[in-house]
């Protein structure tokens, strides 16, 4: 059987950290059972995302003409999608997210799948993005206030291919973690713009404003 999965910043194995509980206590002169330590040991463990126990906590916005409800982006169906609101993504970049609890305790995180209408249907699906996680910062003192975005990239930028199915994407290290978002940075479209922009297009064309903002059909945990 395969042993169970250990946090990752403590940097030992299950083995290994049962062996050195071990060593502890007999350094200190104490004799645990076997099944005590074990349990010292579980405290430590982490489980791989499972798809049961994720959930969708917010969206940085949501657009309120497509009419399906947030929790939509977890499930396959092609019939459902999510869209950030009118003009949060200027001439196709920006900065939007969906917000996602992976499970009520840290789990261990090693694939992000992602699936979106391509172009030309989808021409606001996201085209680059990355996964970020949350991380208090450091108590400051009390002469300073906290400085700095609790919210932290874990992976690299990612670009989502114009393409139909699944795309899958390998965090590698995997992430221990809880609470994550999915960082939209472009749409499938906002290279166009770009080109019009060049040629001072934009502002010519006020339908443009319609591509100012992102989403995609659906995503999974792994």
């Amino acid at each position: 059987t395969t042993e169970p999965l250990v946090v990752l910043e403590l940097g030992f194995s299950y083995t290994e950290l049962c062996s050195l509980t071990q060593e502890i206590s007999e350094a200190k002169r104490i004799e645990l059972p076997l099944e005590i330590i074990d349990k010292i040991a579980s405290f430590f463990v982490v489980e791989p995302v499972n798809s049961s126990t994720v959930q969708v906590v917010r969206a940085s916005s949501s657009s309120e003409q497509h009419g399906h409800p947030l929790s939509a982006v977890l499930d396959p169906s092609l019939s459902n999608w999510w869209i950030s609101g009118p003009g949060s993504m200027l001439h196709g970049r920006g900065r939007e997210f969906v917000e996602f609890q992976l499970s009520n305790k840290l789990c261990r995180l090693q694939q992000f799948s992602i699936q979106i209408p391509p172009l030309p249907m989808g021409p606001l699906s996201v085209r680059q993005l990355r996964l970020e996680k949350y991380q208090p910062p450091p108590r400051p003192q009390q002469s300073q206030p906290q400085q700095g975005d609790p919210w932290i990239p874990i992976s690299p930028i990612w670009t989502v291919e114009n393409k139909t199915g699944w795309q899958t994407y390998t965090l590698n290290p995997p992430v221990d973690v809880q609470v994550i978002r999915v960082v939209c940075l472009s749409n499938q479209i906002s290279m166009i713009i770009e080109q019009m922009e060049n040629s001072n297009q934009v502002e010519e064309d006020p339908m443009n404003f319609h591509f100012w903002c992102v989403g995609f059909y659906s995503v999974k945990f792994a």
